[in-house]
């Protein structure tokens, strides 16, 4: 259950910063890089925000050469939305890892299919299609539903690449086609009535298609649907 312990890694970060305990975010992000190596990207940009909140602008910027030079790149909005990185905006060297990122996004556009990742529980029970959030993957949000294993559940993973094994669903008319394709994959698993899931990205996915009577389900879960207007699924009601 690797993203349940990362997640658990993580918290305990959350955790030091507001107790703002940074030299200790730096100790703890080497172990998860370490115990982690596959989400390495993450813990570089942790040290990097402790160093810039100890005041060491040039060590929080080696830090994120480190890892670009280990293979990491990161999204460029994972990069500018942290604010303790803002004091490295005007570096050039900060300017090249953000177009380091813009470049391997754009470079592995079509490198990607859409997947589904399939749990098959009994036939009476039902089935639910879940999509992940935002910068995810259909392995790491399949742990947070496998506590119920009788239900037979797919798992989709978007086309689109966010960040190193992260993917999004930010282009709407990939995202219809790999839907298509996800659910056609999913109809030969199902089993007994169908629920639409997903988390933040995800969770609006679902909410459309049900509102859009794209699939013949019954009802839907949602987690922090990324709802930033209502006029955004105006359209789907009835």
């Amino acid at each position: 259950m690797r993203e349940k312990e990362f997640i658990k890694a993580m918290n305990e970060v959350i955790e030091l910063k507001k107790r703002q305990k940074y030299k200790d975010i730096i100790t703890k992000s080497e172990e998860i890089k370490r115990n982690f190596p596959e989400r390495a990207r993450k813990p570089f940009l942790w040290q990097a925000a402790a160093y810039a909140n100890l005041g060491s602008i040039d060590k929080s910027l080696d830090v994120l050469i480190a890892g670009a030079d280990e293979g990491e790149w990161w999204n460029p909005e994972s990069l500018l939305r942290i604010e303790e990185l803002k004091v490295l905006h005007h570096r050039k060297e900060f300017k090249r890892l953000l177009e380091l990122g813009n470049e391997k996004v754009e470079s592995h556009k079509s490198s990607y299919e859409p997947f589904l990742k399939v749990h098959k529980g009994n036939k009476e029970s039902p089935s639910i299609l879940a999509y992940h959030w935002r910068g995810s993957t259909a392995e790491d949000f399949s742990e947070y539903w496998l506590d119920h294993p009788n239900i037979t559940y797919g798992f989709a993973q978007s086309s689109q690449l966010y960040e190193k094994n992260s993917f999004c669903w930010d282009d709407e008319d990939r995202t219809a086609i790999d839907c298509q394709t996800i659910q056609h994959d999913f109809n030969p698993y199902q089993n007994g009535p169908l629920i639409l899931a997903g988390a933040s990205q995800g969770g609006m996915i679902a909410l459309k298609q049900v509102l859009n009577n794209e699939m013949d389900a019954v009802g839907f879960i949602l987690f922090a649907p990324a709802v930033k207007d209502l006029d955004a699924i105006t359209p789907y009601l009835p």
